[in-house]
């Protein structure tokens, strides 16, 4: 109305446009700006309009230029700064970024949030230093600077500098009780350190304040059962569950299976199944427990439901049923099938690979994958299938080239940095290995295989603690995988632990009664623990298996332990 009156009125003009940009009607809104703009030509708020919507539009160069425009005519407008530092990012520019989200920063030292994406952008480019800076200048001593304390721990605990991170925590929640973050990762810190009381404490913290934070009931879940109080653990996860989190179901249903009670596990996922829409991967927990009990008719059904809404996920699971029923010619029927019908898809031959390897034929699997490579050129996961082969079959150099084909297309794929990570701990270049395993958590913290590996890299060499630290933040991801309970078991025992070791380890040798490496280890935590007769017994069971690399070493403690 006020436009009708005065078409010429430059504040509604511009407020229009504003408002068409939040509704994404960005068509109508940079024809307001550019009405603006014939009216105005010097207002840098239309330029930052017009700027924004053109980079919703994808129109990259054209936004930048616009939001160029608009700081030279204004440099106090902080969202043309913070917008350009964001588009310099995802262009893989640092420098350009820095520059930007700097400027927008001293444009208004108060705003939080942009405070905050500088702090991100110097923890991404590892300058901690910078980051801890960038936050301490925020501080206003008020409610506030939790957050900011909070962040300038997580650089402390990135340098080593553990008990002043743990001071800055405590800072975070003295500037405000009721702040959960720092609670958390008090929490996380002294899970990490074994002291399970004060991690309880924490999570009891954040209960008082979120008496619904699923966090603090899963976690603290997780603490409860690693000190062996199953009854309390399983409380906590049936009040998560409870609250109908998908994530709830899925902790409950692995606890029980941890604990050998199928039945149980299996009432839980049908709750899943009947509960949640979105149900795929409950059916796929459910086929596995039926697989692993000998029940492929009932997993094949389950599978076969997956594919009809997942055909490349649900075909997966079919074969591998049919693989473990001894059934190899209906799963390449299967195969053979989705070539047929995808033939520009590299899905076809990827089930055909997994096939081939399954039968020992390493060679004609990479032939399939080549095949499906050439047809499908954008598909990372073929590449890290044939990365995988390559590196079975010992042609290391080629599988990390294959892997970095993969981050040449993607390179913000955590799995191909781990997996060049794996390669470089196989032959021995610790420090590259390291630097890739660094990599892949940095672009996915929560990475399992580069948080595993670069626990056992550290454990047994420079940091035993920082070893500790990781395989636990390993476990609560993936508490029931028996190789991560081998590598906190070790992690336990170097770090002066022996009875947790213990608990963990009679886990793992449950789950992996023939793994002659876990047999080991369980058997130098029972001695280390002063269990000798049970460690002489368990050290027994892995001499007497062959083909793992630690068997010398278990006959030889096996030999002192028996001379006690």
């Amino acid at each position: 109305t006020a436009i009708d009156y005065s078409p010429s009125f430059i504040q509604p003009r511009l407020m229009t446009a504003m408002i068409l940009l939040q509704q994404k009607r960005l068509d109508p809104a940079i024809l307001e700006a550019r009405r603006l703009l014939e009216i105005d030509p010097r207002n840098g708020l239309a330029h930052n309009v017009l700027g924004s919507a053109y980079l919703a539009q994808g129109k990259v160069e054209e936004g930048m230029q616009a939001l160029s425009k608009a700081i030279e005519i204004d440099p106090g407008i902080v969202d043309a700064h913070l917008k350009k530092g964001l588009v310099h990012l995802s262009q893989g520019k640092p420098t350009e970024a820095e520059t930007d989200l700097v400027n927008a920063v001293r444009v208004a030292p108060d705003v939080l949030s942009t405070r905050q994406v500088l702090f991100f952008h110097y923890m991404r480019q590892q300058e901690h230093e910078k980051a801890y800076q960038v936050m301490k200048e925020g501080l206003s001593n008020d409610k506030g600077d939790a957050v900011l304390y909070n962040n300038m721990a997580a650089t402390l605990f990135a340098r080593n500098r553990a008990q002043e991170a743990v001071d800055h925590l405590l800072k975070a929640k003295e500037a405000d009780p009721q702040f959960i973050g720092a609670s958390v990762n008090l929490a996380t810190f002294y899970s990490s350190r074994f002291q399970f009381d004060k991690a309880l404490e924490e999570y009891e913290h954040v209960l008082k304040n979120d008496p619904s934070s699923l966090r603090a009931l899963l976690n603290s879940a997780a603490v409860l059962e690693l000190q062996g109080k199953d009854g309390e653990a399983l409380d906590r996860l049936l009040k998560a569950k409870s609250m109908g989190d998908a994530q709830a179901f899925a902790a409950l249903a692995g606890f029980h299976l941890k604990k050998g009670d199928v039945v149980q596990t299996l009432k839980v996922l049908d709750e899943g199944i009947a509960t949640f829409a979105d149900n795929a991967r409950f059916k796929e927990h459910k086929g596995r427990v039926l697989l692993d009990q000998g029940r492929t008719g009932e997993a094949l059904a389950l599978f076969e439901d997956i594919r009809l809404s997942d055909p490349a996920r649900g075909m997966a699971l079919k074969i591998s049923a049919y693989m473990r029923a001894g059934e190899a010619d209906k799963a390449m029927e299967q195969a053979d099938q989705v070539v047929t019908l995808e033939p520009n898809s590299a899905l076809g031959y990827l089930l055909q690979a997994s096939i081939l390897e399954a039968q020992g034929q390493p060679g004609k699997a990479m032939e399939s994958l080549r095949r499906g490579i050439e047809r499908d050129r954008g598909n990372i996961q073929a590449r890290m299938q044939l990365g995988m082969l390559q590196a079975r079959s010992g042609q290391f150099d080629q599988a990390l080239a294959t892997y970095e084909e993969v981050l040449d297309i993607q390179r913000e794929f955590s799995p191909a940095s781990a997996a060049q990570g794996m390669i470089h701990h196989q032959a021995g270049r610790l420090q590259l290995a390291e630097k890739k395993y660094l990599e892949a958590i940095q672009k996915d913290p929560n990475n399992v295989l580069a948080l595993n590996n670069l626990a056992t890299l550290y454990v047994a060499g420079k940091d035993k603690q920082k070893g500790l630290e990781l395989a636990v933040r390993a476990f609560k991801i993936e508490p029931g995988n028996p190789g991560i309970m081998d590598t906190l078991g070790q992690a336990l025992l170097e770090n002066g632990h022996p009875q947790e070791a213990v608990k963990v380890l009679e886990k793992a040798a449950s789950l992996l009664p023939g793994n002659g490496t876990v047999l080991y280890h369980y058997g130098m935590a029972l001695n280390a623990a002063g269990d000798k007769g049970e460690a002489a017994a368990m050290l027994q069971r892995a001499v007497e298996l062959q083909g793992y690399p630690e068997l010398e070493k278990a006959k030889a403690l096996l030999e002192k332990v028996s001379s006690q």
